[in-house]
């Protein structure tokens, strides 16, 4: 923050925030000073609140109303003020029991995480399969389609599958595009591209033409970030008495329904593991301006990894 505050504004502040995170109604002086033993008279909660409002913490939504966070002091909350809790024990015997119940498939699992995530929070919670940064070629397959065009076929990691057209300067045959993934498949398979450069073997002219687009595919295939993303809890947003009766909620919903929701917060995700806040206006896309993101990567760094996260209001 480009300023510390006082501590009695840190514990006005602190009292402010989380009384409408908890009621999501403005909080007015004289709910402060009655509800909470600071020793302070409510003309003093009064100044101390038109004090953090010149500041740029917290606004009046009316001249008459009680006051709400902005976000520049939720910022300040969630960096300086916020009290870490445990889980609940219940809530960690929950998530124990199931995940200890019967064998599941690997994708199963991550869309258990997320309804299990969405469920605990009551929020939109958001979970990715993880993958391998970058690609390895597993197998290669070319497939001829007519005299002069080919269809090359890549598996790579994480059963990511890529293909593209090969366009040929002399007619070949079958024969001669399959004796060449074979070839491919023995040097390079298992090879991430800059392995396959270093890699030294003969390459026919056949050969040298469909190098560079199997280059182009696992190249595509290292730029799709992230794979799928499981989500659950379209309904919380819907539940939420910020959300509700907003305008912008629509926008967001289709966001969610377009699955284009995790390319707006992929972005602005820090590299290092580790839980980052993403409050308002911070977001770039503007239907999630009245939303606050709490996300995290997880995994083994430079191995494989993914996205959790939690949308609600902000």
């Amino acid at each position: 923050m480009d300023t510390i505050l006082q501590e009695r504004k840190e514990l006005i502040l602190k009292i402010l925030v989380n009384e409408y995170i908890s009621k999501a109604i403005p909080v007015s002086s004289e709910a402060i000073s009655k509800n909470y033993s600071l020793g302070l008279s409510s003309a003093t909660v009064r100044n101390e609140l038109a004090r953090l409002e010149e500041s740029g913490y917290v606004v009046k939504p009316h001249t008459s109303a009680g006051s709400v966070p902005t976000d520049k002091g939720y910022r300040y909350f969630v960096e300086s003020l916020l009290d870490i809790k445990e889980i609940p024990s219940e809530e960690q015997t929950r998530i124990r029991k199931t995940f200890r119940q019967e064998k599941r498939e690997v994708d199963e699992l991550f869309h258990l995480a997320a309804t299990l995530l969405a469920s605990l929070s009551q929020y939109f919670a958001l979970v990715t399969l993880p993958k391998a940064p970058g690609s390895r070629l597993k197998h290669v397959e070319i497939l001829l389609l007519r005299d002069y065009i080919a269809l090359a076929i890549l598996v790579l990691d994480q059963a990511r599958l890529m293909q593209q057209l090969v366009t040929f300067d002399h007619p070949v045959t079958q024969k001669e595009l399959s004796l060449s993934a074979e070839k491919f498949n023995d040097n390079c398979a298992g090879m991430t591209i800059a392995e396959i450069l270093k890699k030294k073997f003969e390459l026919n002219h056949l050969e040298g033409q469909v190098l560079p687009i199997i280059l182009s595919l696992m190249e595509a295939g290292a730029n799709l970030e992230f794979s799928e993303a499981c989500v659950d809890g379209i309904r919380h947003i819907l539940d939420q008495p910020e959300l509700a009766k907003n305008e912008k909620t629509k926008a967001l919903l289709e966001l969610v329904e377009r699955k284009t929701l995790e390319k707006q917060i992929l972005p602005r995700l820090s590299t290092k593991l580790g839980i980052q806040v993403i409050i308002g206006e911070e977001n770039p896309e503007e239907a999630m301006k009245h939303c606050s993101i709490i996300i995290s990567r997880y995994g083994v760094p430079g191995e494989i990894g993914g996205i959790i996260g939690l949308l609600g209001p902000t």
